[in-house]
């Protein structure tokens, strides 16, 4: 009697893990907008945004934000993803709201306001008062002998 007991418990569990598990594979996860990148391209700034989780045969709109409107790119290689990439002047970006609408849903940018700054491309560094610049990662290098101190720039 024991034996059938431990038996028809098992039995019981294993049907439960097997709901929750086609429950679990069942969920859709919520499209997720990402302003991914900002880099010079050029004399321009590139600007990259990722919508992630999109299942096929969802309807994508274009990209809307502050410095217009972007049509998606899909790559095939990366099923549930689109891409969105514009190309703006150089200068100050702060990019605080941009949205997508999946399915008449709108799905807003998750990070508001990731890598602002200046963004100075193809010309010399002039930043704005009291404003991040981005520049190349380099470091200053103290090289001392008894008799003379020489600086180098190391990249």
């Amino acid at each position: 009697m024991k034996t059938l007991t431990t038996l028809l418990i098992a039995v019981l569990l294993l049907a439960t893990l097997g709901q929750l598990a086609a429950q679990a594979q069942g969920a859709k996860a919520e499209p997720i907008l990402t302003l991914s990148a900002i880099k010079c391209a050029g004399n321009q700034v590139s600007i990259q945004f990722i919508l992630r989780n999109v299942s096929s045969g969802d309807k994508v709109s274009e990209l809307v934000y502050k410095y217009g409107k972007i049509p998606p790119a899909k790559n095939d290689s990366i099923a549930d993803t689109y891409y969105y990439v514009d190309t703006v002047a150089s200068g100050y970006l702060d990019i605080e709201e941009a949205y997508v609408v999946v399915d008449n849903s709108k799905v807003h940018m998750s990070n508001p306001g990731a890598h602002k700054g200046d963004y100075v491309c193809g010309k010399s560094l002039v930043p704005s008062p009291g404003l991040p610049v981005k520049r190349p990662d380099t470091q200053v290098k103290f090289i001392s002998t008894s008799n003379e101190l020489r600086i180098g720039t190391v990249r």
